[in-house]
C-alpha cells in the first residue's frame, strides 16, 4: 500500500493523474503475471533447449542471442543508468561497448512488447536519440524508467529476505525469488500488460481513494476534453452536467480550495462533458454551508469554483466559455443544519448558457 502510494503521489509525471491501485499489477493473482529477476524470467523459455546454437534469449530481446537482462543496470537501483548509445550515425558516442548497445536493444524491445507499440511511439526514426524530435511519450518513458527502477530499489529488493525461496513454491506462477535467488521486481509490463495505458487508462480512484494521499492535490486531468460535439444543446449539457453530479460532490481541503485526489474520477467525467459542450457557456458556481463566517464562505466558494475552472481548461476546455462564481451559504438546499445537510450545501454546480 505504502508502494502504491508513493507512486501515485510522486512520479505524477509518469501515472499522471490516473494513477495506479494494486489490481494495476496483480489483476486477481496473488503475483503479478509479469515480472522479472536475473536469468531467465521464465523456466518454460527455450533458454533451456539451445539446439546446438549460441544460448537464445527471451521476449525482452526479441528471442536473439544477446544479452537477456537488460532490468539489472537500467530499473534496479536508486538511479536509473543513462541510455545513451544511438544517434544518427552509429556509436557516436565514444566508449559505447556493443554489449551495452544490445542491452538498450533489449530494453526497447521489452518496452516495445510491454506497451503494445513501435519505435516511433516515443522516437523519430531520423534520429533516435535526438529529444527535440521525439514525441512527448518520451518523456514520460523517461519518468517511467526512473520510476521503476526506484520502486524496485525502495519497496521490493528489500522484500528479499521475507520471500520463500524457489524450491518452496508449487509452480513458477507462484515464485517470488527468481532462479539466482533475487526477489522478482516489476518492470513496464508488469502495469502496461500490452497496452500503451494500463487498462486503457482506466482509473480506479473512486474504488481505492485511500491510495492517493491527501498530499498529492489534483492539478492536472489525466485526460483532455474532446472537441464540441455539434448536436449537443445547451439544455442537453445542461442535464448531462446535472447527471454527473447528481449525488455527487468534488470534495477540497477543509476550509481551502485544494481539490482532494479523491475527487479526480468525477472531474475527469467533468472533463469530456465540457468538452463536448464547449460551444456553450458554462457557468462554475461554488456553494458552501452555513457554517462559520459568511464573508469568508463567500471567499471559499469563489476560490473552489475558480479551482474547478483552472482544471478544465488546463484539460483543454475552451476557457472563454467558462466562468466561475462564488455564492457563499446564500443558496442553501438544505436548511437542517445536520451533518448530511451541510454535505449537499458545500457543492460545485455547472449550469449552461447560449
Amino acid at each position: 500500500i505504502q508502494m502504491t502510494q508513493n507512486i501515485n503521489s510522486q512520479y505524477t509525471a509518469h501515472v499522471q493523474q490516473t494513477g495506479v491501485t494494486c489490481w494495476t499489477c496483480h489483476r486477481g493473482n496473488a503475483v503479478p503475471k509479469y515480472r522479472w529477476a536475473a536469468g531467465t524470467d521464465d523456466p518454460r523459455s527455450i533458454m533451456g533447449n539451445k539446439l546446438g546454437q549460441n544460448t537464445p534469449g527471451v521476449a525482452n530481446n526479441g528471442y536473439t542471442s544477446m544479452n537477456y537482462d537488460p532490468f539489472s543496470g537500467y530499473i534496479t537501483g536508486p538511479k536509473a543508468d543513462g541510455i545513451r548509445v544511438g544517434g544518427s550515425v552509429y556509436s557516436p558516442k565514444a566508449g559505447v561497448s556493443t554489449q551495452s548497445t544490445e542491452k538498450t536493444y533489449a530494453l526497447m524491445m521489452h518496452m516495445s512488447k510491454g506497451l503494445g507499440v513501435n519505435c516511433t511511439y516515443c522516437h523519430n526514426t531520423q534520429n533516435f536519440q535526438s529529444w527535440t524530435n521525439s514525441s512527448p511519450q518520451r518523456a514520460v518513458a523517461w519518468h517511467g524508467l526512473r520510476m521503476t527502477a526506484a520502486t524496485n530499489y525502495e519497496y521490493m529488493t528489500p522484500l528479499q529476505g521475507v520471500f520463500p525461496a524457489a524450491s518452496k513454491v508449487v509452480s513458477y506462477d507462484s515464485a517470488r525469488l527468481g532462479p539466482k535467488g533475487d526477489v522478482y521486481k516489476v518492470n513496464c509490463q508488469t502495469c502496461h500488460q500490452g497496452v500503451n495505458k494500463p487498462m486503457n487508462g482506466v482509473s480506479m480512484r473512486d474504488q481505492a481513494p485511500y491510495l492517493w494521499p491527501a498530499s498529492a492535490p489534483v492539478t492536472a486531468s489525466a485526460i483532455m476534453a474532446p472537441k464540441a460535439d455539434p448536436n449537443a444543446t445547451a439544455a442537453s449539457c445542461d442535464a448531462d452536467f446535472g447527471r454527473v453530479l447528481a449525488g455527487k460532490t468534488i470534495e477540497f481541503d477543509t476550509g481551502a480550495a485544494t481539490i482532494r485526489p479523491t475527487s479526480a474520477a468525477l472531474l475527469d467525467t467533468l472533463v469530456q462533458t465540457a468538452g463536448k459542450c464547449s460551444n456553450f457557456r458554462m457557468a462554475i458556481e461554488g456553494h458552501t454551508d452555513a457554517v462559520g463566517n459568511p464573508a469568508a464562505n463567500l471567499k471559499l466558494s469563489e476560490a473552489r469554483a475558480a479551482a474547478v475552472q483552472a482544471y478544465l481548461a488546463k484539460a483543454g476546455v475552451v476557457a472563454g466559455q467558462l466562468s466561475a462564481k462564488g455564492f457563499g451559504q446564500t443558496r442553501l438546499i438544505d436548511t437542517s443544519g445536520t451533518t448530511a445537510g451541510n454535505q449537499k450545501n458545500r457543492r460545485i454546480e455547472i449550469n449552461v448558457g447560449a
